[in-house]
């Protein structure tokens, strides 16, 4: 096809790249192949099933693949989805080119190019994942679209240890001097507090000591102090303290967000919301405790759980933030009007500026590791930059040095049948993090989630063997989470993840092509009704967190609840058992009457997933303690019995499976979580 052009760049097919003035963007065969199928019609809307027909002839594909190659080429063309300039969404159809498509006479000649270094050859472990990933192909996955293409590294970093304690360090801050405040736990200690290293490594000093989780410091700009947040769960004061040590001073009562902390010449930033449904906005506080506490709003994220890890540039006046859902970039420039997004890879775990100012760093996992890129602010690509850490988390930069976190997790599922086992069984073992679990209904298998292959995926295990099957998702970019079997034990649904959107899908237990439920909104944690007939999930898609359900075959959702609900169960009594989104508590639903009660107030909020109503009523659920963890069960007399204790239980995910009999148990446990924080040094190439 020859040459075109569209909006401000220019297209030459042949070459698969897209060129604007002196920028030159290579494209993936099939990203060139989706945007010659949209030019081909002009302005035309293009439908989901024409485009995988055209752009995929030869294989079966999911949507997913389509999604992963549209969201390729809005990066390549510096689209922004929510407002597109090139590329539209049209809802429950397809997609559309906005400008329109200007071809060539005759196509010009390309630019000459650096001449790109030969690829190397892969390693071992790159081996044996395309010979998996081959494997996958014949599932009708499409291998081109689980292996994900990686420009060449810009340049590369050497990592120096900082910490080697036992335990958790995490949440490092750098200040004017170079010297680094953290945050850590001991592994015999159940909260965290602050640490200030010096530079050279040689002194540490211990800036608090509390009961509560100090979390998260920012250095005021000048050094002298440091801000941090004290949480209870999820809510957390703001509190300062000298840099040198002593009594910490509350600065505001909160509560605010376990969600980051940044120290600005006008205040503090730290994320807030208005109601427990209501998205996360980054608010300002005087740090002057003379001055009125007021919160003064910066940003209006509109859905989701909003804006959360501000940091801030001192000499730009600059703040970045991360923006859920979709985990993306947001930059807010003083006196430029509201936040602006920014091109990256998505989605983003971590972001602070640059030292330069000139850029942010930010934190992306792929199919293989977590990456460490530089994102310009300007109309330049994104760059890797070669770090060789499996795990990276927060990231801090300065003139003189950046540290990162350097995590290494494992998780492991155990089974447990009370009636006839002494005691709990290894169900999965792998140095992965295995989470998630979801018991068959006649608990010979097990569902459950794991990063195994680097993205959380949807895994099976037939109980007893040795290897278990991936499921899902197929799509480059997308993660699974939350499963649930039907109760004939044949399908899993789940809730797939990819960029701002998540919805459901359902299955087969023993492979193939998985089908979406949902279109509309950010739906999660389903749950099928006794008889398989609907899924149960929660969904913002009213603009608040509610319960809905759909038809296991497909149709319109309907709504169930109008007073929150986030992850919910029918019982066999036809009542609706849930949980509210970041309420501690547990209720029930009448759908015959329109009320709810509270029956459970000891589950917490971050195990909205770790309970299961049986089928004679009964309720298994987490109870945590003090010192330990428990496996409960509430009674149909309102009393409660403690079945086992469990210790170093996963919170912010479902944890907790049960057969409907109640008779077989399964729980995800952490095995080993640690962090250190290290030393990126620049290497000279």
């Amino acid at each position: 096809m020859r040459a075109f052009t569209i909006g401000a760049w220019s297209v030459r097919p042949p070459a698969n790249e897209v060129v604007r003035g002196e920028e030159v963007v290579r494209l993936e065969p099939k990203v060139m192949d989706l945007l010659l199928a949209l030019a081909a019609r002009g302005g035309e809307v293009r439908t989901r099933g024409d485009l995988l027909d055209e752009v995929w002839p030869e294989a079966v594909v999911t949507e997913d693949a389509l999604n992963a190659t549209v969201s390729k080429l809005r990066r390549a063309l510096g689209d922004d989805p929510q407002r597109p300039r090139y590329v539209e969404t049209i809802p429950r159809r397809g997609y559309r080119l906005i400008p329109q498509v200007v071809f060539d006479e005759e196509p010009p000649p390309s630019p000459a190019r650096p001449r790109e270094p030969a690829s190397p050859p892969p390693t071992l472990h790159q081996g044996w994942l395309l010979g998996l990933l081959a494997g996958l192909v014949v599932l009708g996955l499409g291998l081109v679209w689980l292996w994900p293409s990686l420009p060449p590294m810009a340049s590369s970093y050497a990592v120096h240890p900082l910490t080697v304690a036992l335990g958790i360090e995490r949440d490092p801050a750098l200040g004017p001097d170079g010297q680094v405040v953290y945050a850590a736990r001991a592994q015999t200690s159940d909260t965290y507090d602050l640490y200030v290293q010096h530079p050279d490594g040689t002194a540490q000093l211990t800036l608090t000591n509390s009961e509560a989780d100090d979390r998260f410091p920012a250095w005021r700009p000048d050094g002298r102090y440091v801000a941090f947040l004290r949480c209870e769960q999820l809510a957390c004061g703001l509190y300062t303290v000298t840099a040198l040590g002593g009594p910490a001073r509350q600065v505001h009562p909160g509560p605010f967000g376990p969600y980051g902390l940044a120290w600005t010449p006008e205040g503090l930033v730290a994320a807030w919301r208005s109601t427990p449904d209501a998205p996360y906005q980054l608010v300002q506080v005087p740090s002057d405790p003379q001055a009125t506490l007021t919160l003064e709003p910066l940003t209006i994220p509109s859905e989701g759980l909003g804006d959360l890890f501000p940091a801030h540039d001192l000499e730009s006046q600059r703040l970045t933030f991360l923006r859920y859902p979709g985990g993306q970039a947001w930059v807010l420039t003083p006196g430029a009007g509201p936040a602006q997004p920014v091109s990256s890879p998505a989605p983003v775990e971590a972001v602070t500026w640059a030292a330069s100012g000139e850029g942010l760093l930010v934190t992306h996992s792929t199919d293989l590791a977590s990456q460490l890129w530089h994102v310009p602010l300007t109309d330049a690509p994104p760059e890797p930059l070669g770090v060789s850490v499996s795990r990276l988390g927060r990231v801090a930069a300065a003139p003189e040095r950046t540290v990162a976190e350097s995590w290494t997790v494992e998780a492991n599922l155990w089974q447990w049948a009370p009636e006839t086992s002494t005691g709990p069984q290894a169900a999965v073992m792998s140095t992965a993090i295995d989470r998630e679990p979801a018991l068959a209904p006649d608990g010979t298998a097990l569902a459950f989630i794991s990063d195994r292959t680097g993205t959380p995926a949807l895994w099976v295990a037939t109980l007893g063997a040795t290897q278990p099957l991936r499921l899902a998702p197929s799509g480059v970019g997308a993660t699974a989470g939350a499963p649930a079997w039907s109760p004939d034990g044949q399908q899993i649904a789940y809730e797939q993840v990819h960029g701002e959107q998540a919805d459901l899908y359902v299955v087969s237990a023993q492979g193939g092509t998985a089908r979406r439920l949902t279109d509309e909104g950010y739906n999660v944690a389903p749950r099928w009704s006794p008889d398989g007939q609907w899924l149960y999930y929660g969904s913002n898609r009213s603009g608040a967190w509610e319960v809905w359900k759909v038809a296991a075959t497909g149709g319109v959702p309907t709504q169930v609840t109008s007073g929150g609900g986030f992850a919910a169960q029918e019982g066999s009594d036809g009542q609706i058992y849930l949980v509210r989104h970041l309420e501690d508590g547990l209720w029930r639903h009448n759908p015959a009457t329109g009320t709810t009660e509270r029956v459970l107030d000891d589950l917490r909020a971050f195990d909205w997933g770790s309970w299961h109503v049986l089928q004679d009523g009964r309720i298994v659920y987490i109870q945590r303690g003090p010192d330990v963890d428990w496996l409960a069960v509430r009674h149909l007399d309102g009393t409660t019995s403690r079945l086992r204790q469990v210790e170093a239980m996963p919170s912010r995910a479902p944890a907790l499976t049960a057969t409907p009999d109640g008779r077989q148990l399964a729980w995800s446990t952490w095995s080993r979580a640690e962090a250190d924080l290290v030393q990126l040094v620049p290497t000279v190439r």
